[in-house]
């Protein structure tokens, strides 16, 4: 989810939060007893756009937390801080 704020038509930012969950591949999970570890993702995100009607560069910045549960009871806990300092963003409509 994100709010989007228009300064101009060429120019706007957007401030969101994510939220994302997954499991490991087979792989792993045959490593701890059969066992699929369990991650989730969540945090929040800003970024800034600007250029032309359908070609806008933009930068962003992401801060979350990574949580991965393995099959064996281990827990870990990582902030994390991302940042793009070039996105390209072509529209087609």
């Amino acid at each position: 989810m994100f709010y989007r704020k228009f300064f101009t038509s060429n120019f706007y930012c957007d401030i969101g939060c994510y939220f994302s969950r997954s499991t490991t591949g087979i792989h792993e999970a045959l490593m701890v007893d059969n066992n699929f570890p369990d991650e989730r993702n969540f945090g929040v995100i800003a970024s800034v756009f600007y250029g032309f009607k359908r070609i806008k560069f933009g930068h962003r910045i992401q801060f979350g937390n990574i949580h991965k549960k393995y099959g064996d009871g281990v827990y870990t806990d990582i902030p994390s801080l991302l940042l793009t300092p070039l996105v390209l963003q072509i529209s087609f409509f």
